[in-house]
């Protein structure tokens, strides 16, 4: 008759700390929430409190769930953005754009998150120490996007609109529509939004179309 050992690891030293759903709760308060809404780093600030790698395959998915607990307690809502100017980027971590309000009472802070979403009067964004600091440190941050209105977001339309607004999408990242040129912006190669076909820098556009999924991103003439 043989012993079979079974190895185990020990993760932490100390007290056994409470299973992830529960210490998600218990973080879930208006004092974290005010704090998180004050960092910049918001990834890492979520990141220590929920005490997990960033390297976990799963990190995301818990941030994302704290994000959404703290933005319910900051009474911030992606349709509030509707009608306003809004700086919106494409969010890393949650594979959404994120829209930051640039008026009214959320002014400064990020009201919400869309998959897609129509922009009007728009500006395109990009900072230059920000660039510099991607190619110096080979790390994506924060420091391109578009200011511009919102005007629809395919999130919280009617299933039609969403659905018109994700094919318009499609045709994009395809070429050929008659009205949206592609878009696209790489620090490594260009110190602006270019125009996909032609590489000629876009600085502005009456209209933006935005897709999370198939990441593309159409303007039309200004």
């Amino acid at each position: 008759m043989t012993t079979q050992t079974i190895e185990t690891k020990t993760l932490i030293s100390g007290p056994i700390r409470k299973p992830i759903n529960e210490r998600l709760e218990a973080l879930a308060t208006v004092e974290n929430a005010r704090a998180y809404q004050r960092t910049y780093e918001k990834f890492t600030f979520c990141i220590d409190l929920l005490e997990i790698s960033a390297h976990w395959d799963r990190a995301d998915y818990w941030v994302n769930a704290l994000e959404d607990r703290f933005d319910k307690l900051l009474e911030r809502n992606v349709a509030n953005a509707i009608g306003i100017r809004c700086f919106v980027y494409f969010n890393l971590h949650r594979k959404k754009y994120s829209l930051k309000a640039l008026e009214g009472p959320h002014k400064g802070r990020v009201i919400g998150h869309a998959d897609t979403l129509e922009l009007s009067d728009c500006t395109f964004k990009v900072s230059e120490a920000g660039r510099q600091r991607v190619i110096r440190d080979k790390r994506k941050n924060v420091h391109a996007g578009i200011v511009g209105t919102v005007r629809v977001i395919g999130d919280i339309a009617e299933p039609h609109v969403c659905h018109a607004m994700r094919s318009e999408a499609r045709w994009i990242t395809h070429n050929g529509h008659p009205v949206y040129s592609a878009i696209t912006y790489n620090p490594y190669k260009y110190s602006s939004f270019v125009r996909r076909a032609t590489e000629q820098p876009v600085t502005s556009a009456r209209y933006v179309l935005l897709d999370a999924e198939t990441r593309a991103v159409g303007a039309t003439r200004a």
